[in-house]
């Protein structure tokens, strides 16, 4: 297990003895089959609190792409516009609530006409800083 580099690597004993860290975070269900749910290095404090930025980003998700980020301040959920949700602040608000255990004065939203996007066209963290 871990990384090849080349075709004899393949053939090598398992040096990794069985594991391989990778940060992602995951469960095997009674059938064995792996079901990852986020990543270590996903994971904020924030007023003390431990928070998974990867369940802020699913319960923020309302029929639109976003982007979660960690300020000084909080939260900063970073959003396009939906046509299938006219007042999503307030949906995706009142989602986080009733998910993460945060007070509501911690959550920011940010709107953005389109979130900034690498050559791969994946959102790109580092450029999610707030426009002027």
């Amino acid at each position: 297990m871990g990384y090849a580099d080349a075709a004899a690597d393949l053939a090598a004993p398992d040096k990794m003895h069985g594991r391989l860290q990778t940060g992602d975070l995951g469960y095997l269900d009674a059938e064995n089959r792996l079901f990852l749910t986020g990543r270590t290095q996903d994971f904020v404090k924030v007023a003390g609190l431990r928070v998974d930025i990867g369940a802020v980003k699913q319960a923020a998700t309302v029929g639109n792409e976003v982007a979660v980020t960690a300020s000084e301040s909080g939260i900063v959920v970073h959003f396009e516009p939906t046509t299938k949700c006219e007042n999503y602040q307030d949906v995706a608000l009142n989602r986080l609530l009733q998910t993460c255990s945060i007070p509501a004065a911690m959550f920011r939203f940010q709107k953005w006409e389109k979130l900034p996007r690498t050559d791969r066209g994946k959102i790109n963290k580092a450029a999610l800083v707030e426009p002027t």
